[in-house]
């Protein structure tokens, strides 16, 4: 494996935590390369790995083997085509122009797109994909992956020493934009895992404390769903992350968007990672400009304005409903980091 996976950054979360915006702004730097959702089912990187919600309390050898055998050639498969890091950049736009193309044709002839295709596009979904990437000594992996929160001990076999950055929102602001995105036609692999969820945690252990909320979730609606799934998922990643020893850190999305210098700062020196001209150059163009783009993977808006705008958009009798089913119940680390948010 490349020297590069020996302290690797991982994003993880759920969807609309803002992990999207921090991958890029860490993608912004010259000495790291980012990874986004090997773990995609679509793409086909990892065939016959378990769904989202199995929660793996151990990982023996062979699947451990089997795993760290395709991370180890993740770099080789991001970069399938002409371009591999250290070689011009042209080559790597003429990769991006090259499968635009054979997109288009494929489209045109109603074909579905080969294995190959797909994962190069799921490597590469990222704002700043055109950047000369150099596998140096300082070199970084930057791995974004949302699926992973039911699986810390197998992140911690696969990367002893990993850092985690636990991207994290408000969470009456998250699920209204989950909703939001569902009803747009999106996050239709969320949408039809939330179906496997009381089976697979329903009678286990390590959920016993939640045994209430995951028996009457069928009878949930939507909203109060959701708001199941942000609390367990968020408790038991954080918790399993302190039980392993993992050094972690929660990334607010609230206090990204509010004071996005300070925030981004503090998340880069909990990384051992200088803050680079280029970082500075993208965080302030991705906070200050409002992009027009329906492209999921465009993270630039004015921060602060933004965000703010979509508190006074929140219902209260939405808030007060996500709020009584995560009354009492989060984690003391969860609920000191919303409660900084001024």
């Amino acid at each position: 494996m490349h020297n590069a996976f020996e302290r690797p950054i991982i994003i993880l979360g759920c969807e609309r935590s803002g992990s999207t915006w921090l991958f890029n702004i860490l993608d912004s730097d010259p000495n790291t390369v980012s990874i986004m959702e090997p773990f995609a089912d679509y793409a086909g990187l990892f065939p016959g790995f378990p769904h989202r919600f199995f929660y793996m309390e151990k990982v023996s050898e062979p699947v451990l083997d089997w795993v760290q055998g395709i991370v180890a050639n993740l770099i080789q498969r991001k970069y399938g085509f002409l371009y591999s890091p250290g070689k011009p950049l042209w080559l790597k736009k003429l990769d991006g122009n090259y499968i635009r193309i054979i997109n288009q044709v494929l489209r045109v002839m109603h074909a579905g797109r080969s294995n190959k295709i797909e994962q190069y596009q799921l490597l590469n979904l990222n704002e700043l994909a055109f950047k000369k990437n150099a596998l140096g000594e300082h070199c970084r992996i930057v791995i974004k992956e949302l699926r992973l929160n039911y699986k810390v001990h197998l992140v911690k076999s696969l990367f002893p020493n990993g850092i985690v950055l636990v991207a994290i929102r408000n969470p009456v602001l998250q699920i209204d934009s989950i909703i939001k995105r569902f009803n747009k036609g999106n996050l239709g692999e969320l949408k039809r895992s939330l179906l496997f969820f009381k089976g697979s945690l329903f009678d286990h252990p390590r959920f016993q404390k939640y045994q209430d909320l995951i028996e009457d979730f069928d009878n949930r609606d939507l909203v109060e769903q959701l708001a199941i799934y942000w609390l367990i998922s968020y408790n038991t990643l954080v918790e399993d992350l302190e039980n392993a020893g993992i050094k972690y850190t929660l990334a607010s999305n609230d206090l990204l968007s509010l004071e996005p210098v300070n925030e981004i700062n503090r998340i880069l020196r909990f990384c051992d990672i200088d803050l680079s001209k280029e970082t500075k150059t993208y965080l302030e163009s991705s906070t200050q400009v409002q992009s027009h783009s329906d492209n999921p993977i465009n993270t630039s808006r004015e921060s602060r304005k933004y965000y703010l705008e979509s508190l006074r958009g929140i219902d209260s009798v939405f808030e007060n409903r996500v709020m009584k089913v995560l009354k009492d119940r989060m984690n003391s680390d969860i609920q000191n980091s919303l409660e900084n948010v001024t």
